[in-house]
């Protein structure tokens, strides 16, 4: 009688297909949870923030306590409604934020969405050139340490991506400023363009974003002085993302090329590993014959997993 369950395993073409098919929807399901996840996070850090303001304070006291008189101060507080019940405030705040509706600034009445249009065109213009750089510095760079592993270029590499990342942006920005642009002269110290550009891609009410605009115009020399002012904060923010790219790349890359470099039985492991996760046993092949922890037989033949038995040759009787 036999015992042990009998196990056979797909074509090679089919798990292979199978494989692809479940990396792609792991995948997507990563980047679906990732971004369902976006509106509790945004949720609690709006909670967070607002509760914590308000324990300290109002923000009109905050922003212009000791330079009005004590009643036209607790004025201004009555008119924005920040002597009320704290939890009426809150529920008030939470529905200005889902219309989009974000009130004034406090210090010169314009409307916070106004000024989000007028500046929250150049930090997307600057995200854009810092996820550049990262991804060209980063994933490369990743490669390279992954072909190179435990080798002194895998070190010198390792410990680049730790200084990028642990490296405050601020401190940053101020080596790379003191030294390419005051000390060495090459580049810009501040600024997006110069004023002479600016008006002139200011004049015909452009998109907001600089490098758009200039290679609208034609002009070479805009173009260039855009990207010049954007090289030293798109290389300091690049850097940090460029860090967290090379310590993801390093890995993945690092795996794949041990499959491809190792044995042709140890390259048979590798493919068989999604496999021998997904082999079932029947329970009573479980239960009754001590090998049935190999579930199959080519589980022996991974090589990141230990050798638990032999594959079953023959029947238990």
């Amino acid at each position: 009688m036999t015992i042990d369950a009998a196990v056979t395993e797909p074509p090679p073409a089919l798990q292979v297909s199978r494989r692809r098919g479940s990396g792609g929807s792991t995948l997507a399901r990563y980047i679906l949870i990732r971004f369902l996840l976006i509106f509790p996070t945004v949720l609690i850090l709006v909670t967070l923030v607002f509760f914590l303001i308000r324990m300290t304070g109002d923000p009109i006291t905050a922003a212009l306590g000791g330079r009005l008189p004590a009643d036209q101060l607790a004025e201004r507080i009555h008119e924005a409604g920040y002597d009320r019940n704290i939890f009426i405030q809150y529920v008030e705040y939470l529905g200005q934020i889902f219309t989009f509706d974000f009130g004034t600034t406090i210090t010169d009445k314009q409307p916070v969405v106004h000024v989000l249009a007028t500046y929250g065109l150049a930090t997307l213009e600057l995200v854009l050139y810092s996820l550049v750089v990262a991804f060209i510095v980063g994933i490369p760079l990743g490669m390279v340490a992954a072909s190179m592993r435990d080798r002194w270029p895998d070190a010198v590499l390792r410990v680049s991506a730790i200084l990028f990342y642990a490296t405050p942006v601020f401190f940053a920005g101020l080596v790379a400023k003191l030294v390419f642009s005051v000390w060495l002269g090459w580049l810009p110290v501040s600024g997006r363009a110069n004023v002479r550009t600016e008006i002139a891609l200011g004049r015909d009410g452009g998109t907001g974003i600089y490098l758009i605009d200039a290679i609208a115009s034609g002009n070479p020399n805009y173009i260039w002085d855009v990207l010049s002012h954007a090289i030293l904060p798109a290389l300091t923010l690049g850097l940090l993302t460029a860090g967290i790219f090379l310590r993801l790349v390093r890995p993945t890359s690092s795996a794949r090329t041990t499959c491809r470099t190792s044995t042709p039985r140890a390259r048979a492991g590798c493919a068989r590993v999604g496999s021998c996760a997904r082999t079932r046993t029947s329970p009573r092949s479980s239960r009754s014959s001590p090998s049935s922890a190999c579930r199959s037989p080519s589980c022996s033949a991974a090589p990141s997993s230990p050798r638990r038995c032999s594959p079953s040759r023959g029947s238990a009787r």
